[in-house]
């Protein structure tokens, strides 16, 4: 069907310009691993289905998977569909304007950032730069399109092992 065609079109555009820099992600077999494992996912959850930034995360799971060939699109998959569980509201415009949103983090950012350093709080404000652009990439992906693999690999070691579930992300946002 049309929609379908204009969501695999969607995902392969994004699929295509997906860490580009990185060898791995240059096969033809990664982009069609990451593209099947991308549609599948918006297929089964059409109330998030698919959102540019999702094939970042996506990426960052199928490379790490890759060590073990004959099960990496799989697992990859099931890690992804898991961290989507925890992190979809960031994807989410429904849930932009809530507390859990992207407004809600950015909040919370600029809660942090007045208290641990007033001074950038207060110059950001004065020259009417908004956190918004900055957290929506930082928090959406976490880091996944701003910083190298290995860093994000390491990054993520500390996200995902945060009892909080993800909170380091916000505190890793106030830091950088």
């Amino acid at each position: 069907d049309i929609a379908d065609e204009e969501l695999l079109q969607e995902i392969k555009n994004d699929v295509e310009r997906t860490r580009r820099d990185f060898e791995y992600f240059r096969r033809p077999g990664t982009k069609s691993a990451l593209t099947a494992l991308l549609f599948v996912y918006a297929k089964l959850n059409p109330g998030v289905r698919y959102v540019q930034g999702m094939n970042e995360i996506a990426a960052v799971l199928l490379y790490v998977m890759s060590l073990d060939p004959e099960s990496s699109e799989s697992d990859a998959f099931w890690c992804f569909s898991e961290m989507m569980v925890e992190i979809k509201e960031g994807f989410m415009q429904t849930m932009d304007h809530s507390g859990e949103g992207v407004y809600g983090m950015v909040d919370e950012i600029s809660r942090m950032l007045r208290s641990y350093d007033p001074q950038l709080a207060r110059h950001l404000h004065k020259a009417e730069l908004s956190l918004f652009v900055f957290v929506l990439r930082w928090c959406t992906v976490l880091f996944a399109q701003d910083a190298t693999l290995p860093d994000v690999l390491r990054l993520w070691d500390s996200f995902i092992a945060d009892p909080k579930r993800y909170a380091f992300v916000v505190y890793t946002c106030v830091a950088v």
